[in-house]
């Protein structure tokens, strides 16, 4: 009803003030827009039309000049109102904080691109321990950007940016080579035995590339690293994305020797009936699940290790920042370890380090901490071994 009364209002002080050729006839905006923000884009065509409706063959004449209006001038103003009504209509629906994010996207993707030609980008990687031995099993590749004015960038703020652009391709070929490469490095130096492997994420935006397998394959052998050496990482909410796609290309990737591991397992959209579908190795325990051991919620925790266990997969416990959270997973069987508890994510010269170091002690409670403060960049500090538990 307010509608209507907008409406009339507006062909009434247009009628009087002289017709469409005067001012008052953007009155009748006003209702349009009105049924744009409360009824969406159907509502605002609808308003719209009706609008030019009003100002068109329902107003015959400019009343000053005593002319009928030429079917063309009131079919355009009818044109007008709908299509600034669906405008308004769209914008309200998609709030201006949705188009802040989708133009501070686009910004991040060209810096994105201009990052990647300039190498400020870098991969860290974060040590994966076993929680039996203390042996240095693995390491997760993470990327950093260390922007020329701003500094450094939180992953938490470019990965998204990059996601929603489609830069997420583009940069996650660069960590994929670069990770593949430095993993052969680093098992040039181990035993041919040694289970030394490298993680590396797989967005969904990737694993729908129809070329994804033949690049993983590339990479490798390029770097002559043997497929089991190299973890991808894909999460539940990836891999339901498009289900049927998702299984083709992880079968692919695992005919290479390549093993899957499912990140950030128990957050995501997808039901347990999805995992007979995926040749699953890994399971990756979230932090959110492992920060609740202190308050003796480990029911769930030891599901999720038996559920890997029926599967056939490891399991490894992300985030471990505590003792008591390393205590409990240990005792629960969970395989592999990292976290923040154990050693943060490193340089290469700094994983050197703690590779070196790892290969002569093994003990459970073996973790890396900093002797001291380091007046170097972050991550250059010096480390020593500890045993935390007596």
């Amino acid at each position: 009803m307010a509608i209507l009364a907008l409406l009339g209002v507006a062909w009434t002080i247009t009628w009087a003030s002289g017709g469409t050729t005067g001012p008052m006839v953007h009155l009748f905006y006003v209702p349009v827009m009105v049924a744009a923000t409360r009824f969406g884009v159907r509502g605002a065509a609808l308003v719209g039309a009706t609008a030019g409706i009003l100002a068109g063959p329902l107003m015959p004449l400019d009343v000053v000049a005593g002319l009928a209006q030429v079917p063309t001038n009131w079919g355009m103003r009818l044109a007008f109102f709908v299509m600034i009504g669906v405008i308004v209509a769209f914008l309200s629906t998609r709030s201006l904080t949705n188009l802040g994010e989708s133009l501070a996207a686009a910004a991040t993707s060209a810096e994105l691109r201009r990052a990647l030609e300039q190498r400020e980008l870098r991969v860290v990687y974060q040590p994966i321990f076993d929680m039996g031995t203390g042996r240095l099993d693995g390491a997760e590749a993470l990327v950093r950007w260390d922007h020329p004015d701003r500094g450094p960038i939180s992953p938490g703020e470019f990965i998204p940016d990059a996601e929603r652009s489609g830069m997420i391709v583009p940069l996650g070929l660069y960590v994929l080579r670069q990770s593949v490469r430095q993993a052969a490095m680093w098992r040039s130096r181990l035993p041919e035995d040694s289970p030394f492997s490298v993680s590396v994420n797989l967005s969904a935006r990737q694993l729908a590339e129809p070329d994804i397998v033949e690049q993983i394959a590339a990479c490798l052998e390029v770097a002559g690293l043997p497929g089991h050496a190299l973890h991808v990482e894909v999460t539940e909410s990836a891999l339901v994305e498009d289900i049927d796609v998702a299984a083709e290309r992880i079968a692919a990737i695992s005919q290479l020797g390549v093993l899957i591991a499912l990140d950030d397992f128990g957050t995501g959209q997808s039901s347990l009936a999805y995992l007979h579908r995926f040749p699953v190795d890994v399971l990756k325990i979230d932090r959110s699940f492992v920060s609740t051991v202190e308050d003796r919620s480990t029911a769930l925790l030891a599901g999720i290790i038996a559920l890997a266990s029926g599967l056939g997969a490891i399991t490894v416990a992300e985030g471990i920042e505590t003792e008591a959270e390393a205590d409990t997973l240990r005792v629960l069987g969970c395989h592999q370890a990292q976290g923040f508890y154990y050693a943060r994510p490193r340089g290469v010269s700094e994983l050197d380090r703690i590779l070196s170091l790892a290969e002569v002690i093994r003990v459970p409670e073996f973790r890396l901490v900093p002797v001291e403060p380091s007046p170097g960049p972050v991550g250059a500090m010096p480390l020593r071994a500890v045993h935390p538990i007596p």
